[in-house]
């Protein structure tokens, strides 16, 4: 399959009297949500009575990391920094403290709700598994928190740190949120924050 994902189809033994559509995780979504199914399949939900949610990734886009390395969360040696924890390179990570980045995903979601009437968009991994050293991120920790940020992890300074940062996911979740709900008035909003306890 041109998106080297797994797609699968299994046939009923009886009457069809229901049809689910599953899929993995963000790296189908691209496939599912944002092209042909949410136009074809998604319609055809719409007019049977099925509601309608949106996927985004919020930090996990491994296509616009490569494309825009700046937008790529930054290790304290520098380096760009691939997420180690699920598979290395296929999986990469931006940072939404980045100006830019974050305007990008403002206007994918325009252009995903309007492009679909959605009844609800989750939105997912909202948090940062790894801790950013990019430019924005060390200029605004230290003009909001007068600090530098820490790279002793367990320390004092990195707990406040964790802590102070949670500050700016409150706030673009919210816009993220606001935004969605100005370009689709009703929609619901959901965040999954299922890797939280992994915050570092």
């Amino acid at each position: 399959h041109p998106s080297h994902n797994v797609i699968a189809k299994r046939a009923p033994k009886g009457e069809l009297k229901k049809r689910f559509i599953i899929v993995g995780h963000a790296d189908s979504q691209f496939e599912w949500t944002l092209n042909y199914l949410l136009g074809g399949v998604g319609m055809k939900m719409k007019k049977g009575g099925i509601d309608v949610v949106a996927y985004y990734s919020i930090n996990y886009n491994a296509l616009e990391s490569r494309a825009h390395p700046d937008w790529t969360v930054v290790r304290a040696d520098k380096k760009s920094h691939n997420d180690l924890m699920f598979s290395g390179d296929r999986y990469r990570v931006c940072c939404p403290n980045n100006p830019e980045y974050l305007q990008f995903m403002l206007d994918q979601v325009t252009e995903m709700l309007t492009f679909v009437d959605a009844d609800g968009i989750n939105f997912d991994m909202p948090f940062w598994l790894h801790p950013c050293h990019c430019e924005h991120c060390v200029r605004r920790y230290r003009e909001e928190f007068g600090k530098e940020i820490p790279t002793v992890v367990g320390s004092k300074e990195w707990d406040e740190f964790v802590f102070d940062r949670d500050k700016w996911t409150d706030e673009y979740i919210g816009k993220l949120s606001a935004h969605a709900k100005k370009v689709k008035p009703g929609i619901s909003v959901q965040f999954n924050y299922a890797y939280a306890a992994l915050n570092a």
